[in-house]
């Protein structure tokens, strides 16, 4: 295989990034400086001795001496509120609405049985275990609007109706996210909405 074919399928490896897309990019570097490919190289190449997740949150951080990140360590944040999130950016896009001022936690992705992707693999365990010690007021089930966010919000519930039972709030995302909306991709104003327009389970 050619170098330019082995770059370009490597980079169809990345998410939203066809065939087209990756021989576009493969083709804007090398009318670049040589430096630019360099430069990105070496991001890449110290991209996980550089970045981890928050140990409460799981938000993707900078490495440093605090083991916990920026936004779990303001003192101004409400522990009453918790937004669960699949992934990081999906707390990040929030966050830029300035609409909410509570916790997040990050799932690491969305069950899947189809792709193997089950509860294991992602952070409930450490959830529940969060629920359980810190016992917030309302749960947001911040996740996108189709099967996989579905069936995950349902889990999720399932798992927390002795507590909702006992006063616990699970909500969800409401007006502003159609269907199959995608959270990374909508807009400020939306997403405000529906923080804000969220209904109880």
């Amino acid at each position: 295989m050619s170098a330019l074919n082995e770059l370009t399928q490597m980079l169809t490896l990345l998410p939203g990034i066809g065939p087209k897309s990756a021989s576009r990019i493969v083709s804007h570097l090398l009318k670049r400086s040589p430096e630019l490919a360099g430069q990105l190289g070496m991001h890449f190449q110290h991209l996980h001795d550089r970045v981890t997740r928050c140990v409460q949150c799981f938000r993707f951080m900078d490495r440093g001496t605090n083991p916990r990140c920026t936004l779990c360590i303001q003192p101004t944040r409400s522990n009453a509120l918790l937004c669960v999130v699949a992934e990081s950016s999906d707390a990040d896009t929030i966050e830029a609405t300035h609409a909410f001022t509570g916790l997040y936690h990050v799932l690491g992705g969305l069950l899947d049985p189809l792709e193997g992707i089950t509860a294991e693999q992602l952070t409930v365990r450490a959830f529940i275990d969060r629920i359980n010690h810190n016992r917030p007021q309302e749960i947001i089930l911040a996740f996108n609007e189709d099967m996989r966010g579905t069936t995950t919000a349902l889990y999720l519930q399932k798992l927390l109706s002795p507590m909702i039972a006992e006063g616990l709030v699970v909500s969800r995302l409401a007006r502003g996210l159609p269907k199959s909306a995608v959270i990374e991709y909508a807009d400020s104003v939306t997403l405000s909405d529906a923080l804000r327009g969220r209904r109880k389970i």
